[in-house]
């Protein structure tokens, strides 16, 4: 049994638009689109073809090799801003091969010389342009219909993995949220005593360093979530080891005790890299604990959703790059 063949994409009774300033060709030209069973839409001027271009949808354009408002390539430019889809059909009569080399180079779809070919020849032309037309929007129809589907699938994807990973978090008996240090660096034995507390009160691992020394060799010795850090430590700036501790480890959060009264501000904290500022004395204790409760909480957040996409990364890093390849490839046609 012979096979089918493959069914045509058309385009029934689409408009073309016919962009040509002579009249004693341009009637001509019309007609015989009207003959091949298209509607014709002629004009003389690239301004008008642009308006009606804009303001329906046309498939096809037939655009004059030469004698326009603007050479070819101009025309063709201007006609696919105004339309991106639009197919365009260089026409000329008598057509030299520098002619059609040059439409083709501009981006045409097919050249047509009525001289060569004749009026019977323009409904093959506008039917074989057409199709490719209409090909193409099928094409890009169901190339947007499988964008949603695709980051539905990589939702499905994620939500599973993030699934996946909370268990084997849990299987470990690791927390939630992950594991959180932090280190406190104070001169003042009651300043860290202090603060300590608050955060072990938060089911926090708690470190704590007397000067900048101590604090480098604690953050080698191990990860640090957050630093907590006099700003006037003996010898030693405590901004400056902040700017260190995000060195060794960028995910780093930092809070900076200073003297109240200090000429530093919230509103230079993220100028400083510092998340929150805790002012010494540490007189009203419950601000100081919702600060610190909500800085954490906001970091832990950052921090797990971090770990989830390094984990999903490399899980299913081959994946990802074809879904990144497809999403490029999409956008690059939706572009036109």
């Amino acid at each position: 049994m012979s096979e089918a063949p493959a069914a045509k994409v058309k385009i029934e009774r689409a408009t073309i638009l016919v962009l040509e300033r002579d009249a004693a060709v341009r009637d001509p030209l019309a007609a015989a689109v009207a003959k091949a069973g298209y509607i014709a839409t002629a004009t003389g001027s690239l301004e008008d073809a642009v308006r009606v271009l804009g303001q329906g949808a046309i498939p096809v354009a037939l655009v004059p090799a030469s004698g326009g408002d603007a050479p070819v390539a101009e025309t063709l430019r201007r006609l696919r801003e105004a339309r991106a889809e639009v197919q365009a059909i260089v026409h000329a009569r008598g057509a030299s091969a520098r002619m059609v080399r040059d439409a083709m180079r501009a981006g045409a779809a097919d050249f047509y010389d009525a001289a060569a070919e004749g009026p019977e020849a323009l409904g093959a032309v506008l039917a074989r342009v057409g199709e490719r037309h209409a090909t193409e929007g099928l094409r890009r129809s169901l190339l947007g219909a499988a964008r949603p589907i695709a980051e539905e699938l990589l939702r499905t994807v994620v939500s599973a993995e993030r699934r996946s990973l909370d268990l084997e978090a849990a299987a470990r008996g690791e927390p939630p949220d992950g594991p959180y240090r932090v280190l406190i660096v104070d001169h003042e034995a009651t300043a860290r005593k202090f603060l300590g507390g608050l955060f072990i009160a938060e089911g926090l691992e708690v470190h704590d360093a007397v000067d900048a020394a101590a604090a480098l060799a604690a953050l080698g010795g191990g990860d640090i979530e957050l630093v907590v850090v006099e700003r006037r430590l003996p010898g030693a700036d405590g901004l400056a080891l902040v700017h260190e501790a995000r060195g060794r480890r960028g995910q780093i959060e930092a809070i900076l005790v200073v003297p109240a009264g200090s000429p530093e501000s919230a509103a230079s904290l993220s100028e400083m890299g510092l998340c929150a500022m805790i002012e010494k004395p540490f007189d009203d204790v419950a601000q100081i604990a919702a600060r610190i409760r909500y800085v954490v909480s906001q970091h832990k957040r950052m921090l797990k959703a971090q770990r989830y996409l390094d984990a999903i990364k490399e899980r299913n890093g081959d994946f990802l790059a074809r879904l990144q390849s497809f999403r490029e490839k999409l956008e690059k046609i939706e572009g036109g």
